[in-house]
């Protein structure tokens, strides 16, 4: 019989997966449980409360890449077309590249201030808040012979809960499994008015972490692939886009360049190769943008593109 996951048993959950790690042979990060629900619900924030803003918020966005010059081509470029969805990730991963991966999330855990509840678990990335509100059910079978051994090598836990996200209340569902030394877990946030889902599974093999993202917003299905690595002070990101046909590879960082801090991305699309160099622009009154420096094919570009997140944050002021 399923019971609710006592304090004891959470305890142990946290302890098995353990502080999230750097791995010295191959840099790959790893998220602690934590860590991960929060990342997964701050990728859903971006995708499902974009999916609330009316046509003309949207058009507004459109709005907001403005080409500047280009050389050698009036063509788009291969990149320009992916644009939207890259974006919307560096929006959301630029403050890990900025604090580092250990600092990039705060966390705070409590007893449930929400009756249906156990768990209350209150992050804060890049200086927005959210709290998530949950119950852990353990689904570890006993082992017949009483091998405690066993019972710790093989266990299984389910998550319910939700969060608030621009007073929009969305379902969360999630599952993890610890097995050995590997471990699976799986968290699906959703708008239960418009059926829009984000779903985002987590694996740990082989001393490596992967998360992989699948979203359904308006009847339209996405799917992506992010991996974190760290190397000293350095953060990259590395992302897969599955988009119908097309597949892309991206890998983004932080540099310095002449003394500045510029983004670089460095990207694959349709075998067509290409790189980006992304500088954040303040304008006297205080916005911010970023100019797209692209690099396709012996072709140049530039492009602004506003800060969405910031935008949304002065909109609220």
């Amino acid at each position: 019989m399923k019971k609710i996951l006592s304090l004891s048993l959470l305890a142990l959950l946290i302890t098995l997966v353990g502080c999230s790690t750097v791995q010295e042979s191959n840099q790959t990060y790893k998220f602690s449980t934590n860590q991960s629900l929060a990342l997964s619900t701050y990728l859903a924030s971006g995708f499902l409360s974009s999916s609330n803003e009316n046509t003309t918020a949207i058009r507004q966005y459109s709005n907001s890449i403005q080409f500047l010059s280009s050389s050698g081509t009036d063509e788009n470029l291969e990149i320009e077309s992916e644009l939207d969805e890259v974006n919307n990730y560096f929006n959301k991963l630029k403050a890990f590249m900025d604090q580092g991966l250990d600092s990039a999330i705060t966390i705070n855990e409590q007893t449930s201030t929400h009756e249906d509840y156990d768990k209350e678990m209150t992050y804060t990335i890049n200086g927005n808040e959210y709290t998530v509100y949950f119950s852990l059910e353990s689904e570890t079978e006993e082992d017949e012979d009483g091998d405690e051994e066993a019972e710790l090598e093989e266990q299984s836990f389910i998550l319910s809960g939700m969060i608030v996200i621009e007073g929009v209340e969305y379902t969360i569902v999630g599952e993890k499994e610890i097995e050995g030394n590997e471990s699976e877990m799986w968290f699906e946030t959703t708008d239960d008015e418009t059926g829009n889902y984000v779903y985002v599974e987590i694996a740990n093999e082989s001393g490596e972490q992967y998360f992989a993202i699948e979203t359904e917003i308006d009847g339209i299905e996405k799917s992506a692939e992010l991996q974190f690595e760290q190397e000293k002070d350095e953060t990259k990101v590395e992302l897969e886009l599955y988009d119908n046909d097309i597949e892309s590879y991206y890998e983004l960082s932080k540099e310095t360049e002449n003394g500045k801090s510029v983004y670089k991305l460095e990207y694959e699309i349709n075998n067509t190769e290409g790189e980006v160099i992304i500088t954040e622009v303040t304008d006297e009154d205080g916005n911010t943008s970023y100019n797209y420096n692209i690099k396709e094919n012996g072709n140049t570009k530039d492009l602004e593109i506003g800060d969405d997140e910031e935008n949304e944050q002065a909109d609220e002021a």
